[in-house]
């Protein structure tokens, strides 16, 4: 059986990740340089949030699951081809 993301799976995987990563990293650059408040970070968060979503979605996520199924080519096809007996 195989355990690669389906069409639905891999973009709500990304949006997720996307969920994660941009409010945390919004706080942090808000921490680090500019004036910390709720109101900055939410600027911040707003501005940050569409970059983050076309980036992950159109570049950065496509592009990261081509490296690794580029790099394990023969882990995959292993996985997806049946044991000798097996059918």
């Amino acid at each position: 059986m195989s355990k690669r993301c389906t069409a639905r799976q891999s973009p709500a995987i990304s949006l997720m990740i996307i969920c994660i990563m941009c409010p945390i990293m919004s706080l942090v650059a808000t921490l680090l340089f500019k004036e910390p408040s709720f109101g900055t970070w939410a600027h911040t968060f707003g501005c940050n949030l569409p970059m983050a979503f076309f980036w992950q979605m159109f570049y950065c996520g496509p592009l990261s699951r081509l490296i690794f199924r580029t790099l394990f080519k023969k882990q995959l096809a292993a996985q997806n081809t049946p044991a000798q007996g097996q059918k």
